[in-house]
């Protein structure tokens, strides 16, 4: 049953559309002014993200009437009082999500069921939401389940098509998401894929430099055993010592430190990672770069 509770099993049914009317139960309710039957099915959805996605499910294209519109399209077009109570229904589920993709939302969750049925219904694998802040511009699915949680979502997206090798606006790929996300599972499982683990963005930061970043350790551990450069430097000749000096992560440090990394060499300014961990106020760090120096500063 794929891991389905039967709630979630009785809920897809009744808002999933018969292929001979391409209209499901909780869509004809709708179009029928329907307010009770569709409180019915609505109560019976598992969480709001069900209901969303039940509400986003285009109908088919074999109804000749509605046939490609969804049903907020279709409730705007009718003008009774029980389809303006099935439309402020629809509206406070819709608003919930309103400024999320739900398929990102899922995959941020790790939620494969949802996954799987938001792609079933025709989302498309590696989709970028139209609107995302800054920090998130160009993001697919993938990326998403990467970063922010170790459930089986980034083996079910790369199964279903997700690309290795997209990036986001800022250069970087699922690979580098799971490594910011410190999701070792997920790094692993991406490199069985077949993620090229040595790419760069366009200031040519790479894994290691994210993983020192970020303070994730055994990230870091896992990309040096495989051949990365310890002192490697990115555009702002910045090293994996002085990015992780910046952010305070002493754990990190002294890692970077035990493998070989250079407190001596300066970025951009001239700034040693010394110099960084003060400007951060970082006590701990500058107290542990001090005595890797000797204090020689």
């Amino acid at each position: 049953m794929n891991g389905l509770s039967m709630k979630s099993l009785a809920f897809n049914v009744l808002t999933t559309p018969y292929e001979e009317s391409g209209l499901s139960c909780l869509q004809s309710a709708c179009i029928e002014g329907d307010v009770d039957t569709v409180n019915a099915i609505l109560n019976y959805s598992p969480e709001k993200l069900d209901s969303a996605i039940a509400l986003s499910i285009k109908i088919g294209r074999n109804s000749s009437e509605f046939g490609g519109n969804s049903i907020s399209t279709v409730l705007g077009q009718k003008d009774s009082e029980k389809h303006g109570q099935i439309k402020k229904i629809v509206q406070e589920i819709i608003k919930h999500f309103q400024s999320q993709s739900l398929l990102h939302l899922a995959a941020k969750k790790g939620q494969v069921e949802h996954l799987r049925r938001l792609l079933d219904i025709g989302e498309h694998v590696n989709s970028v939401p139209p609107e995302s802040p800054p920090d998130l511009s160009g993001e697919t699915p993938l990326m998403s389940a990467a970063r922010c949680n170790e459930e089986d979502a980034v083996e079910f997206l790369v199964e279903r098509g997700a690309s290795l090798e997209l990036r986001d606006a800022g250069g970087f790929t699922p690979f580098h998401h799971a490594v910011m996300g410190g999701k070792m599972k997920n790094m692993l499982r991406l490199i069985e894929f077949g993620a090229d683990i040595w790419k760069e963005n366009e200031e040519l930061y790479s894994a290691v430099h994210l993983a020192a970043q970020y303070g994730h350790t055994e990230a870091v551990r896992l990309l040096l055993e495989r051949g990365a450069d310890v002192n490697k430097v990115n555009y702002h000749n910045s090293t994996p010592l002085s990015l992780a000096a910046q952010n305070g992560h002493l754990e990190t440090i002294r890692f970077l430190l035990k493998k070989g990394g250079n407190p001596n060499r300066g970025s951009v300014g001239d700034m040693l990672p010394l110099h960084h961990a003060v400007e951060g106020n970082h006590i701990d760090a500058v107290k542990c770069l001090l005595q890797e120096s000797g204090g020689m500063y």
